[in-house]
């Protein structure tokens, strides 16, 4: 079964429909296309937030960070 895709089906309010035509209609794509790039910029968001964390954490408790590097 190779190729084979799954589909998510799902329901959407109003007002973001309203934005995922408005996002699609300024930047000139489908709305499919609009969805998988709002879904991507979010996800890019989210591995931003992790990284600072992580970053944040490192920084919080460099003293054991340093001692586990020896």
């Amino acid at each position: 079964m190779d190729g084979v895709k799954s589909r998510k089906s799902f329901t959407l309010d109003a007002d973001v429909v309203q934005y995922i035509e408005r996002y699609a209609k300024t930047n000139r794509v489908s709305n499919s296309t609009a969805v998988n790039q709002i879904i991507a910029m979010h996800k890019e968001q989210e591995q931003k937030k992790m990284v600072n964390f992580a970053e944040q954490m490192m920084d919080k408790h460099k003293d054991v960070f340093d001692y586990l590097a020896k």
